[in-house]
């Protein structure tokens, strides 16, 4: 799949997170029926605002809030343990988030406690709906945090 982004303005990459769209209501297998893509430019929450969104019940409004969470949020634990949590989700779009959230934790070099983080994206891996963000994330946390971080 390529992306192109045609913008004349300067873009700050991590600020922004690509949304999919689908044709479906249904989040198909590795998402094969992402009809587009958008860019939504992520803000900063205060947490209490994170909080209400994460346990709001809407995956949108969880989705959102993880990705804010994970760029903003200074509580690297408690972000962690939120994205864990929401690779349980019944909703495919808020464990897709989970997922990509932990690895953009682990590309960003906040500390996560891999006997924690590892074997959930390893579980993660075997949801077909998700395996590849969490094969991605698996990867990042393996290569900037396997040596010498907190476990």
């Amino acid at each position: 799949m390529t992306i192109t982004i045609e913008s004349r303005d300067e873009i700050d990459l991590s600020e922004l997170v690509i949304r999919a769209t689908l044709s479906s209501p249904q989040i198909c297998d590795n998402f094969s029926t992402m009809s587009n893509l958008k860019y939504e430019r992520v803000h900063p929450l205060p947490k209490s605002e994170l909080i209400g969104q994460m346990q709001s019940g809407d995956p949108a409004a969880v989705a959102a809030a993880s990705y804010a969470a994970t760029r903003y949020e200074e509580d690297w634990s408690w972000v962690q343990t939120q994205c864990v949590q929401a690779l349980e989700s019944s909703h495919a779009s808020v464990r897709w988030a989970a997922a990509t959230c932990l690895g953009d934790l682990a590309f960003m070099r906040r500390p996560l406690d891999l006997k924690i983080v590892i074997p959930a994206l390893e579980q993660a891996v075997r949801d077909p709906q998700i395996s590849d963000p969490a094969s991605f994330s698996l990867r990042m946390v393996r290569e900037f945090l396997q040596e010498g971080s907190e476990t």
